[in-house]
């Protein structure tokens, strides 16, 4: 029940902030940069809030969780980082991933071994790959829409199968710029699914245009 606020950290020879068996933590609108270790670690810590901060420059990458579940990680920037903008490993399952913009970073957003996180309303830009759900590891039904992937070298890839690109209620998927399909009845979702490079996944609703997120006060909602 502890909060971290509008502090500057950075240049430090490990992590920039580690949480490890902390609950119920609430870290604010910080800049935290340049750390020779991840920006933000977190390891069997859970109902955590990470809000509006800066995350950039870290060495080993951005955000860290390990046997870390029902986090909630919104309205971030989460840029330049070496490796991963966020990396999720080690059954940390069940995160909430929205409204963050990942821009620069080797990989946008990695996902190992961990379940049933929904990452919606991000931006995808800039990066070597936009999200990486490779061949290591075994995650299934992380929920992915209204996401946008722009100018990624590569925009997603998705070697498992096993993940969802798509809402099933809302018939919306992500918007994706290197999609060439028409939009027939302009409605907005593309005629034909894109298929997530590196496998056979697909998003059935691709969306025409990049999808403007909403407030973080609504995604709590939704």
């Amino acid at each position: 029940n502890n909060a971290i606020y509008n502090n500057t950290i950075y240049s430090n020879n490990g992590f920039g902030v580690g949480l490890t068996g902390c609950f119920n933590i609430k870290i604010h609108r910080n800049n935290i940069s340049s750390n020779k270790g991840y920006g933000l670690y977190l390891c069997v810590s859970e109902n955590n809030n990470i809000s509006e901060n800066i995350v950039s420059l870290g060495e080993d990458g951005g955000i860290y969780l390990s046997r870390s579940i029902n986090n909630s990680i919104i309205d971030n920037e989460i840029n330049f980082n070496n490796e991963e903008g966020i990396y999720i490993g080690g059954n940390s399952n069940h995160n909430v991933i929205v409204g963050n913009n990942f821009g620069g970073n080797d990989k946008g957003l990695s996902i190992y071994n961990s379940n049933y996180s929904i990452i919606i309303d991000n931006n995808f830009s800039n990066n070597r790959i936009g999200v990486d759900l490779g061949y290591f590891g075994y995650s299934y039904g992380n929920l992915f829409y209204h996401n946008n992937f722009i100018n990624n070298v590569r925009n997603a890839i998705d070697k498992r199968n096993t993940d969802i690109w798509y809402n099933s209620t809302s018939k919306e998927g992500n918007y994706w710029d290197d999609y060439n399909g028409t939009d027939s009845n302009r409605d907005g979702i593309g005629d034909i699914p894109y298929t997530i490079p590196g496998g056979d996944n697909i998003d059935k609703f691709p969306l025409m245009r990049p999808y403007e997120k909403m407030s973080s006060d609504a995604a709590d909602n939704n």
